[in-house]
């Protein structure tokens, strides 16, 4: 078991497979890159569920592999507020006649894009901001700095 200094001190833990499950990473966003860069608009192709759902797995199996349970909560959170709360506002209104949420749209770009009439490109780069923060915000949350 081969660990370094800098590893022990900051309490990260050592996997054999990390090597591999960055390779795969990288092959992962070279595709989705791929697949951006030909899509630009005006859109090519349609991702949809198909698409979105297989990328969300391998998001949530990379994050189980850290082995870091503050990665869990913070990706989840993400996907909960995307995801979730469609779900759960739909049910609300279906079950119980509840209309709470009502104004907002879900998934939340689309939200944006309609009520405050954002461009395609507005959402995508607002988004992509929004994500770099929160992936910096991650980096030193779980960077145990000490």
């Amino acid at each position: 078991m081969a660990t370094s200094t800098t590893q022990k001190y900051l309490l990260i833990l050592y996997n054999p497979d990390a090597v591999s499950w960055a390779l795969a990473a990288a092959v992962f966003c070279g595709a989705i890159s791929g697949y951006l860069w030909h899509n630009a608009p005006p859109s090519a192709a349609l991702m949809g569920d198909a698409g979105s759902r297989p990328i969300g797995l391998f998001v949530g199996m990379c994050v189980v592999v850290t082995g870091n349970p503050a990665t869990v909560f913070f990706v989840g959170a993400l996907l909960l507020f995307n995801g979730a709360t469609g779900l759960a506002k739909v049910a609300l209104m279906r079950l119980f006649g509840w209309r709470i949420l009502g104004s907002i749209r879900f998934p939340f770009h689309d939200h944006v894009r309609k009520n405050l009439h954002w461009s395609n490109a507005q959402v995508l780069l607002r988004f992509l901001l929004i994500h770099v923060a929160s992936i910096w915000l991650l980096i030193i949350l779980l960077i145990k700095v000490r």
